[in-house]
């Protein structure tokens, strides 16, 4: 018999076709299989990034935790060594963010799917809990596709990167995060080629270019050069102030408005070392410590150093910056020959970005700001316990004075080395007239080392600081040059002998200066307006607590 035309079907459609012929039901399905899209391509993008690339090494034992004398431990952190913060990028945060999103949203579409009534004469299946929930969750989801799209931007900004290496490498780290502040995409650094070193080495030469470009691609958009399209484009030319907060670069923003390229001569210090977002914080130690990695050539020779030291036992780094340039900068004669001090004061006079030209060595002497002569190191070193055995890395350049100081300190420690001594001349061939290059085997020797000692606190002493303190607060003595003058008076009147007195004063004296976790120093007494930021203590020096974890043991 014929079924009457209206008439309901005489059986129901299997399941899954009455599910398909609900327009509700179509968008859940439709819905439930985007979901289930996005959610393999962030699983697939996090996986991409490489986390456990990207996070730092576990931080070592400190190699002195045994050792064959007490006193490799005094004031060793040993015991306190802290675990790295896990710093994941923007982009790994917000892929794992839309895993995240995407697997509520199919877990509510198929709640829906299975608990709500399929017919199309119920009405209210959009008005349920769980619509609203999908509604909230895809609202939630394109937001986080429209951040996505946002990280790169049409603006871009060239930057010259001023000074030595150090002062390079935390410059271009500051600039990484000022493109991030500003939204603008950084175009590799140009590197100084006019400073006292004169080295032509270009980025490629010393840093692993791709490695920058990709462990930064979540925060900041890096190109190697700029579209053909602005080269030849009219570009502003901005020096930005030193020590700047958020806020100062919130107003700056505005000059790409008017310009798609803006050109920043300088790249020293334009940060300031406090009061900056966390995220900032922590993008500044993911540059400095893993993006900006040397190159094969220098981390290779680096490495093959490191080893053939640590064959001979643990080691000393000793960053003995004795050269000419810097006597010449701090007016530090002490010691020297009256030719010698007017040789330094000419250098000075004509060097014309060198502000202060008359300078009072004996002054600068009492106040701290001299490098300790070879000569002092050596007393120093002693004094804090290290026998004549111990074998010291002299990671320094040329020493003023050569032979006739240098010798001084080999009658302390005659196991002192360079990486002349280390390493073949067909080796340090590749490096000849590269001066920044070979400051970067410097550093690696220096990071690795089981002791850092500077005998001044400039931008590699510095660097090496934080740089160890990243790793797990590794031993680092800085001398109280202020301090140890006073003592060094004593030994030259006869008021005070070499020996256990002596030792005794020295080792009292930095019992609190060998690297152990601290939060950094703030502005000196007495300091105001733009001064005060000069006087605070580097973050790079110390990035204590922002990328460094609180808690846990290693």
């Amino acid at each position: 018999m014929a079924k009457p035309r209206g008439a309901p079907p005489l059986l129901h459609p299997r399941p899954h076709r009455r599910l398909l012929r609900s327009p509700i039901s179509r968008c859940a399905c439709l819905l439930l299989a985007f979901a289930a899209l996005l959610l393999l391509s962030s699983l697939h993008q996090v996986v991409r990034v490489d986390l456990s690339r990207l996070d730092p090494a576990p931080p070592r034992q400190a190699r002195f935790a045994i050792p064959p004398s007490p006193f490799w431990l005094l004031g060793s952190d040993a015991t306190t060594l802290r675990n790295p913060i896990v710093i994941e990028s923007k982009q790994s945060l917000m892929f794992r963010c839309q895993a995240i999103n995407c697997g509520l949203l199919m877990a509510m579409v198929i709640m829906l799917v299975l608990h709500q009534p399929l017919d199309i004469r119920a009405p209210d299946i959009i008005f349920t809990p769980f619509s609203e929930m999908i509604i909230i969750s895809s609202l939630v989801l394109v937001a986080l596709i429209v951040q996505a799209i946002q990280g790169k931007s049409d603006s871009y900004m060239t930057v010259r990167s001023n000074g030595g290496l150090n002062q390079m490498r935390t410059g271009i780290c500051d600039m990484v995060a000022v493109a991030r502040l500003v939204n603008a995409t950084l175009v590799i650094p140009q590197l100084d080629k006019r400073s006292f070193w004169q080295d032509t080495s270009t980025f490629k030469d010393i840093f692993d270019e791709p490695h920058f470009i990709k462990a930064l691609e979540g925060d900041v958009h890096i190109v190697s050069d700029l579209p053909e399209s602005l080269r030849s484009a009219p570009r502003a030319r901005k020096h930005f102030t030193s020590w700047s907060g958020a806020s100062y670069y919130e107003e700056v923003k505005e000059l790409w408005k008017n310009q798609k390229v803006v050109h920043i001569p300088k790249s020293d210090s334009r940060l300031a070392n406090n009061g900056l977002p966390i995220d900032i914080q922590r993008l500044r130690c993911r540059c400095l410590y893993q993006a900006l990695r040397f190159s094969d050539l220098i981390e290779d020779l680096g490495k093959k150093l490191v080893e053939r030291l640590r064959s001979r036992g643990k080691y000393i780094a000793l960053h003995l910056r004795y050269e000419k340039d810097m006597l010449a900068f701090t007016g530090c004669t002490y010691g020297l020959s009256d030719s010698e001090a007017n040789e330094l004061r000419i250098m000075r006079e004509r060097t014309s970005h060198w502000k202060l030209k008359d300078i009072n060595s004996t002054e600068q002497r009492y106040e701290g700001n001299c490098p300790l002569t070879p000569t002092e190191v050596g007393i120093f070193l002693r004094a804090m316990g290290y026998p004549e055995s111990t074998w010291i890395y002299l990671a320094a350049g040329e020493i003023y004075g050569g032979k006739k100081y240098i010798s001084k300190l080999r009658s302390y420690f005659p196991n002192l080395v360079s990486k002349e001594m280390l390493a073949t001349k067909e080796e340090l061939e590749k490096f000849n007239n590269h001066a920044s290059q070979v400051a970067a085997l410097d550093y690696i020797i220096a990071v690795e080392s089981d002791v850092f000692v500077p005998s001044h606190s400039g931008n590699m002493a510095k660097a090496v600081e934080g740089h160890r303190r990243f790793l797990g607060h590794r031993k680092t003595i800085t001398p109280d040059r202020k301090g140890l003058v006073e003592l060094f008076d004593l030994l030259g009147k006869g008021d005070l002998m070499e020996g256990p007195k002596l030792s005794s004063l020295v080792t009292e004296m930095h019992k609190y200066r060998q690297g152990a976790p601290r939060k950094r120093y703030g502005s000196l007494p007495g300091s105001k307006g733009r001064a005060r930021l000069r006087t605070e203590e580097s973050f790079y020096e110390n990035p204590f607590p922002e990328c460094i974890c609180l808690t846990g043991r290693y």
